[in-house]
This record gives structure tokens, C-alpha cells and sequence, in this order.
């Protein structure tokens, strides 16, 4: 015991028998994290509790068990080797070799599954881009989050979006309700083979977003992030050519998506 702690009363401590007087009882049902309830204690802790959160989380390590969309000659998503000893299991969405050509990797059919606004969200990605950025010979935009499209930006999306053209080729964050868009720079120009680790958070209310790149908030937005009847949206990393023949990829290395629901089901 620090010098500093001198801790309980020992002159008031009996143990008599097996049993311990003068101590007050420890309360353990906050599982040691100062949470007020045993709901609160789950959250701090980690752990799932499926009446209370929605928690999907996949490191491409069996397969892929994603809903998939492409087009064009060669797009594709498969599931790839390690490119390194910390990156296992990697998901490899590739735009294929047509001008238009397009690749996208969701957790659900459709891209529309959640309505944000019924508790906090948190969702995080490691993306990689293992080949040349955009430019004006062969052109793409990769929309990494959540997107209700997935050919484009969408109606109703919180996402990092990038394209060189646009923002000095920096990552944007992006939210958008009812095809109407606030974009915010993020400060940081995309490159290639640099890991990203890509984090969005949607409060409770989803009054506010902050989004995060490598463990750095670049942003927080509070205006059109959908939210309400018929503002539906889904997890989503894609990536859509505009021009050029080469292919481009993105790796994906996992995808985590977690929501403490305000009130439980």
C-alpha cells in the first residue's frame, strides 16, 4: 500500500470468525469502471448485450460475409493475403478495368439498414491503397462509411470520401440527409500504401458527428446528418472510376460498426 494511502482504519477492523467488521462492503456491479449501472458497466467494459447494442465486426478471415456490388470488366471483391505481418485478412475491392467501373463491400443488402438517432455509433475501418491515386488519367472516388448508394455519394451518407480533383485530393467527411451535403476537409491528402484508420461517431441524438483519421479527430459536423423516418443508410466502403482503364483497389484490413442503443429492445 502507498505510504501516501493509508487506507482503512486498522484499529477499526475486527475479523472475527471468518468474518470481516469495520471495512464497508465494495460495490462490484460497475465491474470496477466507475459506470452507475450495470448497463453502463457492459459498455465500458466491452461487452455485448444484444437488447442493448447492435454490434457487427469483420477481419475477412474466413471469407468475405459481406454483400457485395460491382461493374465492369474485372471488378471484383475478394479476399486477399496478408500484406504484411500486422494487417491479417484483408478484403480486396477492386474497380476492374471499364471507365465506369465500380466495386462496393457492405454489411447489407441494398445499403440501407440503420437509422441513426437511437444511440450512440461508433464505427472504425483500416484501409489501405495499394496503387496509384487518382488522377486525371485514371480517375476514381472511393467512399469509405456509411452510404445508402453504391455508385455515388448517395441520398442520406456519413462518410470519408476522396477523389483528387476535389478538396487538394484530401480526405473530405462528408454528411449528407436528403441529397443535401455539408463537407468538411479533413486536412489529410490521401497516399498510397499508408494504412488509414478511418473512425466515425454519431452521438445518441445524431445531432453530431466526429470523424477521426489514425486516432485524430479532423472533424466534427452538425448539420444534415440523416436521421428520421425514410433517412436510412448503411456501412459501406466503395470505390467508382470516372476515367482511365487501370485498375484500382482498395484493401480493407477490418470493419467494426458498434450502436449502444438509448433504449433497449
Amino acid at each position: 500500500m502507498p505510504l501516501n494511502n493509508p487506507g482503512p482504519n486498522l484499529a477499526n477492523v475486527a475479523i472475527t470468525g471468518g468474518s470481516i467488521t469495520g471495512i464497508t462492503d465494495l460495490a462490484i456491479a460497475d465491474g470496477g469502471t466507475g459506470a452507475s449501472t450495470a448497463a453502463g458497466a457492459r459498455t465500458a467494459l466491452g461487452l455485448e448485450y444484444p437488447t442493448q447494442n447492435f454490434v457487427f465486426y469483420e477481419d475477412f478471415l474466413c471469407g468475405n460475409p459481406c454483400s457485395t456490388t460491382t461493374s465492369g470488366t474485372g471488378a471484383s471483391i475478394t479476399i486477399g493475403d496478408a500484406i504484411d505481418a500486422g494487417h491479417i485478412g484483408t478484403a480486396v475491392i477492386t474497380s476492374g478495368t471499364t471507365t465506369t467501373g465500380r466495386a462496393t463491400l457492405s454489411p447489407v443488402a441494398a445499403g440501407q439498414a440503420l437509422l441513426l438517432g437511437g444511440g450512440t455509433m461508433t464505427y472504425e475501418t483500416l484501409v489501405y491503397l495499394p496503387d496509384a491515386v487518382s488522377d486525371g488519367t485514371d480517375t476514381y472516388t472511393t467512399y469509405i462509411g456509411f452510404n445508402d448508394s453504391s455508385s455515388a455519394s448517395g441520398l442520406d451518407a456519413v462518410m470519408f470520401r476522396y477523389t483528387h480533383s476535389v478538396n487538394s485530393g484530401k480526405f473530405e467527411c462528408v454528411t449528407r440527409s436528403n441529397n443535401t451535403e455539408t463537407a468538411v476537409d479533413s486536412g489529410i491528402t490521401v497516399a498510397t500504401t499508408t494504412w488509414y484508420k478511418l473512425g466515425i461517431t454519431v452521438n445518441a441524438a445524431a445531432s453530431s458527428v466526429t470523424f477521426s483519421i489514425n486516432g485524430s479527430v479532423v472533424a466534427t459536423i452538425t448539420t444534415n446528418i440523416p436521421s428520421g423516418t425514410g433517412r436510412l443508410t448503411a456501412p459501406l466502403i466503395g470505390i467508382v472510376k470516372s476515367a482511365g482503364t487501370n485498375a484500382r483497389r482498395i484493401l480493407v484490413d477490418y470493419i467494426y460498426c458498434r450502436i449502444d442503443l438509448t433504449t433497449a429492445r
